[in-house]
């Protein structure tokens, strides 16, 4: 009896470990996560002015080219290929 006892105490400790394990190595991936998510958003914010102008310079562009619907129904653009 004190065998199985000691046994399972053994089997107890070596799960309590492994759940540990995997623990530290999930808040690990998780930290790492966090770090990438923030200079990711450093980046953004930075570029932020540029992002925007560029946007603004490509709806523009695609103002110029917009032209009324074919006869289809379908919108024909610059890049498209009307058969």
């Amino acid at each position: 009896m004190d065998g199985e006892r000691r046994r399972s105490e053994d089997n107890l400790w070596i799960e309590e470990s492994n759940l540990e394990n995997s623990s530290k190595a999930f808040s690990g991936l998780c930290a790492f996560l966090t770090v990438m998510y923030a200079g990711f958003s450093m980046i953004v914010f930075m570029f932020s002015s540029n992002i925007i102008e560029e946007n603004a310079a490509d709806i523009d562009e695609e103002l110029k080219y917009a032209r009324e619907p074919s006869k289809s129904g379908d919108y024909v653009g610059p890049d498209s290929h009307v058969i």
